[in-house]
């Protein structure tokens, strides 16, 4: 059965032959992240979204200690995530030691969604650790003793030090956007399906932590354009719009 049927083939590993590829992978979600991060520069997009989740009669956002939030979308979603990276490097191995395996086609596939998961919310780590944001909880506003910053507006001085920006359990649902690219050679409709999900899971991460005061929406909107972005390079750059077959061939590493 031709993996390609019902998408448009690659005929180059060099060039990608759809037109519209640059403007609608890089130069859209570049212009709606843009336009997402001056809303929240010049408005109070942030804090309307987490008074939401906020009770100021009692002092504390009133789901954060529902399963749903804790046990559910942050413990089971981190186990999911990390279940299905560690799947993906078994399959990859696999796919070296049996020969002429079912997954023999699929080791550049899985070898893109595991460089995926490192480079995006790999990147996510470093930059939560050198970043010294606070959380909502942290703030003034939700009992805390930090004062309100907005992201470019520097950090206050004389508290602890937090790692609250960017979301890295929303980069987790997020990074599922890999699968986006992973099947554009294969089934197209898979691929928006793929794209659908990651967007999907990512936002309930990100709503699950958000109602626990544990991030603002802002960090969550960063997170996705980092794991995005970090897919699309690794696409275009080393893999070169082919994720199909084994990768003794038509890749350079």
């Amino acid at each position: 059965m031709d993996e390609r049927k019902g998408s448009s083939p690659v005929s180059s590993p060099e060039v990608n032959p759809e037109p519209s590829f640059r403007f609608w992978h890089v130069w859209f979600p570049g212009f709606l992240f843009l336009a997402l991060v001056l809303l929240f520069e010049f408005t109070d997009l942030d804090l309307w979204c987490s008074d939401i989740f906020y009770d100021f009669q009692k002092g504390k956002f009133f789901w954060r200690d529902t399963w749903w939030a804790n046990q559910l979308l942050h413990q089971g979603g981190l186990y999911a995530i990390d279940t299905l990276v560690i799947s993906s490097l078994v399959l990859l191995i696999w796919s070296f030691l049996k020969r002429n395996n079912r997954w023999v086609t699929w080791q550049r596939a899985l070898l893109f969604f595991v460089l995926s998961v490192a480079l995006g919310p790999g990147t996510i780590g470093i930059v939560k650790a050198l970043s010294n944001r606070h959380y909502p909880l942290h703030i003034e506003r939700y009992g805390g003793p930090v004062p309100y910053r907005k992201l470019f507006e520097g950090t206050p001085q004389g508290f602890k030090r937090s790692k609250g920006f960017p979301a890295a359990h929303a980069s987790g649902g997020y990074v599922l956007m890999a699968s986006y690219f992973i099947f554009r050679e294969r089934r197209r409709r898979k691929a928006y399906l793929g794209l659908a999900l990651g967007l999907t899971v990512g936002t309930l991460f990100a709503l699950g932590q958000q109602v626990r005061g544990v991030h603002f929406a802002s960090h969550n909107v960063w997170s996705a354009a980092i794991c995005w972005y970090g897919s699309l390079l690794l696409y275009v750059f080393l893999f070169r719009y082919q994720l199909i077959g084994p990768l003794r061939k038509a890749l350079s590493l």
